[in-house]
C-alpha cells in the first residue's frame, strides 16, 4: 500500500509508526513524506514527487490554523 503524509511540519517521524501498523494488519506499507510546509504545492503541481509516487491512501499532518481556517488548497499567500 502506498501511503503519503503531507503537511505543515516535519512528517518523517511517523514513517517507522506506520510501517509497523501496516505490518501488523498484514500491509506491505509503502511511504512518501512531503516536503516541509510543502503539501499545497505538492497537492497542485501534477509534476511533483507527490503526484508521481500515486499514493492509495493519504495523510494530512495540518497545524491548527491550516486545519480549522478553512483556506482553500489553491489559496496562495496573498489571498
Amino acid at each position: 500500500m502506498r501511503v503519503a503524509v503531507v503537511g505543515t511540519s516535519t512528517n518523517d517521524h511517523l514513517a517507522p509508526s506506520l510501517r509497523v501498523a501496516g505490518l501488523r494488519h498484514g500491509l506491505s506499507v509503502e511511504l512518501y513524506a512531503g516536503v516541509y510546509g510543502q503539501y499545497r504545492a505538492e497537492l497542485r503541481d501534477p509534476e511533483s514527487a507527490l503526484q508521481r509516487f500515486r499514493p492509495e491512501v493519504m495523510l494530512l499532518s495540518l497545524d491548527a490554523r491550516e486545519a480549522l481556517t478553512g483556506i482553500a488548497i489553491d489559496a496562495s499567500a496573498e489571498h
